[in-house]
């Protein structure tokens, strides 16, 4: 997994999809990558475990939608353990016109497995691309 999506094509990519949000754009991501991202002081960034008050259900969805992320860019790690509910979640939000979601791993990560996220912490450096775009 280390050796699937390395460091630098990691940072390159994000900086490919950086360049293509306007002004202004709010990017939800992982600490992992938003010390890259944090160079970029024309968006808006938050880190994906901003406090937001827990309430029951969708809560989290409700809190990112509230945000109109244009981006929302997780580690395998958070994708797997808790934010792959949060985006199916998001799927069903009236304000969103669409969402494409690229995992760029080739290789499943051990925290794709729920058996395995309690003896194998994050490996791999490939990103979840979430792209949202809201009415």
């Amino acid at each position: 997994c280390a050796r699937d999506v390395g460091f630098t094509e990691t940072r390159n990519r994000l900086r490919s999809e950086m360049n293509t949000l306007p002004a202004g754009s709010t990017v939800i991501a992982s600490s992992a990558y938003l010390y890259d991202l944090a160079a970029r002081t024309n968006l808006n960034l938050i880190h994906n475990d901003w406090p937001a008050a827990p309430e029951e259900g969708d809560w989290e969805a409700r809190a990112f939608a509230a945000r109109k992320p244009a981006r929302i860019i997780v580690t395998q790690f958070d994708y797997y353990r808790r934010f792959g509910a949060t985006i199916e979640q998001l799927k069903t939000h009236p304000a969103l016109e669409s969402l494409t979601m690229t995992n760029l791993a080739s290789v499943r990560p051990p925290d794709s497995f729920p058996k395995f996220q309690r003896v194998v912490q994050h490996v791999s450096w490939a990103p979840v691309i979430v792209n949202l775009k809201w009415h």
